[in-house]
């Protein structure tokens, strides 16, 4: 490959796979910290009316078992949605697609650019890049117990 042919696919290698892929992983931390935040702030919200229904029963003894009632259904409810958001795992989903978009922009600058690219050097490149990206799919084989049947470093 001409060494200006070899410029230009760097440079399209890096434009449609290296900064698409850092997109979508900024967009992956975006959407998982939001959903962290919603389903804590639901929680509390949750735990917040049951320590209402709480006081309001020591002021209203009649109605103290409704509102007991009302108040362990909210706290099971805040339960049910912490313990879900953590089964799902948006924080540790947030960090994984951190991690791999931040690895990505600390290797991009290295990209041989130029004139006098030279071929290996453009291997060398591309297959760390792809390792990379392969990495976060080999955490998500790890995170699920299927290891084996995540994808080999590339050589």
């Amino acid at each position: 490959m001409a060494d200006e042919a070899l410029d230009e696919f760097l440079a399209a290698y890096d434009l449609h796979r290296i900064k698409d892929q850092e997109h979508y992983y900024a967009d992956r931390v975006k959407e998982y910290v939001v959903a962290d935040r919603q389903a804590g702030g639901f929680a509390e919200a949750l735990l917040f009316l049951a320590g209402v229904c709480g006081v309001v029963a020591a002021a209203w003894p009649t109605y103290a078992l409704w509102l007991g009632v009302a108040a362990a259904a909210f706290a099971a409810t805040a339960t049910v949605i912490a313990g879900w958001a953590e089964l799902i795992g948006f924080s540790k989903n947030a960090n994984m697609f951190r991690t791999a978009g931040d690895r990505l922009a600390n290797e991009r600058p290295d990209r041989p650019m130029g004139s006098r690219v030279d071929s290996s050097e453009a291997q060398v490149y591309v297959a760390r890049m792809e390792d990379i990206l392969l990495s976060e799919v080999r955490s998500w084989g790890k995170e699920w117990g299927h290891p084996d049947d995540s994808p080999p470093p590339s050589d």
